[in-house]
């Protein structure tokens, strides 16, 4: 299958077809478009910051870092399914989960794409649902618990930024 058609697949499961998801997890050729996708998403992160933040050095580390957190948070959710019974393997979610991602394109465009990644949620149920034969339920409750982690993990990082900068000021006087 050509780079186009894994596009066009991808497109498919942002629409939510449950059918795209399963065909894109038994691909067994599917793993590099799917980091190729991945790898886009990040590019297209950091170009949006370069005009935000004005970090150039992030158009160069964006695409690794995505790369790298797609492992870490689908080797989250696959761990997750299988307590709540998920039948599937890791490498069958990646590649869903991979292609999907391309929703993160988006993020060229500052705080359109962050509204646009919001949409990883439900296609992340979809996906749960066909991959690892999960019950609706059981799907939300895996991505529920994902976005748990990810507001403790928020937080705690704020906390620690705060506490850093609070001892800086302190230490100042």
């Amino acid at each position: 299958m050509d780079l186009k058609a894994y596009i066009m697949r991808a497109i498919e499961i942002v629409k939510l077809n449950g059918d795209a998801a399963k065909e894109a997890a038994d691909d067994q050729q599917g793993f590099v478009p799917g980091l190729l996708v991945v790898a886009v998403g990040g590019l297209a992160g950091a170009i949006g910051g370069v005009f935000f933040h004005g970090s150039f050095a992030a158009i160069v580390t964006g695409p690794i870092l995505a790369v790298v957190v797609s492992f870490i948070v689908v080797g989250i959710v696959h761990g997750l399914s299988l307590l709540f019974g998920g039948k599937g393997d890791f490498m069958s979610l990646y590649r869903a989960m991979s292609l999907a991602h391309i929703v993160s394109w988006a993020r060229i465009i500052p705080f359109i794409g962050g509204l646009a990644g919001l949409w990883m949620l439900p296609m992340t149920v979809i996906i749960l649902e066909r991959v690892h034969e999960l019950e609706r339920g059981k799907a939300i409750a895996v991505v529920a618990i994902l976005v748990g982690i990810a507001l403790l993990f928020m937080f705690l990082l704020m906390g620690a930024i705060m506490a850093l900068v609070g001892g800086a000021l302190w230490m100042s006087r």
